[in-house]
């Protein structure tokens, strides 16, 4: 889920990942999975909320160990640092292995999902080919305030024959101490 990738910000870009064993049920234990996100170092760093980092891929894209969070979901939250940067494209491809009772690991059991830049899915004769993609949205920036507006004019008000009448400031005298025409200053 790239809905948080917004450019300028640090949301958290979201990849579940639901495994599941020849039976249909979830695989809980002995299994490992990494994603290889496409967004590259130079395009920012990779900062965790979930999950962790496992370097960078030959290209340079990033390398992330998803965490079990139960159910035989693993996940990762990433986001770019200092931020995302706007109208990215990129995608993830997602690899697992599973490993037998003793720990131990063999070529058949690691798989790319489509493929990947790093050894040893590389070695299969597929690289990166993301599983899938994402963009950065564009950036929300605020519009400027507008300026303050300007303090009002100040109204001097002038009396004749019963009648009062508003005359601004600027038309009546400029003396401050002396009564015009009927206008109090």
């Amino acid at each position: 889920d790239d809905s948080a990738a917004v450019a300028l910000t640090t949301g958290d870009l979201a990849i579940d990942v639901t495994i599941k064993n020849h039976l249909g049920e979830p695989v809980t234990s002995q299994a490992g999975v990494r994603a290889e996100i496409s967004y590259l170092g130079s395009q920012g760093s990779d900062g965790y909320a979930l999950g962790s980092t496992d370097g960078r891929s030959p290209e340079g894209y990033w390398l992330s160990k998803l965490a079990h969070v139960g159910d035989g979901v693993w996940s990762v939250r990433v986001h770019a640092t200092p931020y995302w940067l706007d109208n990215i494209a990129f995608g993830a491809a997602v690899m697992l292995e599973t490993v037998d009772a003793t720990g131990a690991s063999e070529r058949d059991r690691k798989i790319a999902f489509f493929g990947s830049s790093v050894s040893p899915y590389s070695d299969f004769g597929a690289g990166f080919l993301p599983v899938m993609e994402f963009a950065t949205s564009g950036a929300i920036i605020p519009s400027p305030s507008p300026p303050p507006s300007p303090p009002p004019t100040p109204i001097a008000t002038c009396a004749s024959a019963g009648s009062a009448r508003r005359v601004p400031s600027s038309s009546a005298s400029s003396s401050r101490s002396r009564t015009s025409r009927g206008c109090l200053l």
